[in-house]
């Protein structure tokens, strides 16, 4: 059923059924390029707390990029963490 939806241009990789494909899409989309690598230490560097919402939920973000940056075999330095962290602070004083 799922093949006789799938469009002929998803299956150029020569995927003969939407198994395949979707084993492929994964491996594929899984492969991070530049500029999702510079987007997620962007938004690390340009994180601002802001002091009337939660700090527990507000520290998730950057830690998220973090982990999506060291989940890609790109590892930023705790001190660059602790650096952009100080940063948000004094921002947002």
């Amino acid at each position: 059923m799922i093949n006789s939806t799938l469009l002929n241009n998803l299956l150029i990789y020569s995927q003969s059924n939407a198994e395949a494909l979707w084993a492929h899409l994964q491996t594929f989309i899984r492969i991070s390029g530049p500029v999702l690598i510079f987007t997620n230490y962007q938004r690390t560097v340009m994180f601002q707390i802001s002091y009337n919402q939660n700090l527990a939920f507000q520290i998730t973000e950057p830690d998220s990029s973090y982990m999506r940056l060291y989940r890609n075999n790109y590892n930023i330095s705790l001190f660059l963490q602790i650096d952009n962290l100080l940063n948000s602070l004094t921002q947002s004083i």
